[in-house]
């Protein structure tokens, strides 16, 4: 049952990545993950790059990871995990190589998308 801690704590990140969004603009507002101009999950999670057809990136996630722990169909919980890693891709791409950033949490969400999508594929749920 690996799953189940990886996806809590996806939530977990995820959720904070959303609270981090909703307060950067909060007046004395630091985030814990925010270390450097080039190490802030803040300039990632207020980028152009954080919202698809209008919704935060992180919203994405806490529906991946709650159906991760729901769903019990193996074909489902494969597709899902691939589109966790092309998502994880993706925005790794953009983060490290376009933005030239560092994001704490994303990068711990990586790891996660990657754990998740190694134990669905070999069976170890």
């Amino acid at each position: 049952m690996l799953i189940v801690p990886l996806a809590f704590a996806g939530i977990a990140l995820s959720m904070y990545a959303l609270w981090v969004s909703h307060n950067h603009k909060k007046k004395g507002y630091i985030a814990l993950c925010d270390l450097s101009k080039e190490i802030s999950c803040t300039r990632a999670f207020s980028s152009k790059y954080s919202r698809m057809f209008g919704i935060h990136n992180a919203v994405f996630g806490i529906a991946f990871y709650a159906l991760i722990l729901v769903i019990t169909n193996n074909a489902i919980l494969i597709f899902l995990a691939l589109l966790a890693m092309l998502a994880t891709i993706h925005l790794a791409h953009i983060s490290m190589i376009k933005m030239k950033n560092l994001c704490l949490v994303c990068n711990a969400i990586y790891l996660i998308n990657t754990s998740i999508f190694l134990v669905i594929i070999n069976g170890l749920g």
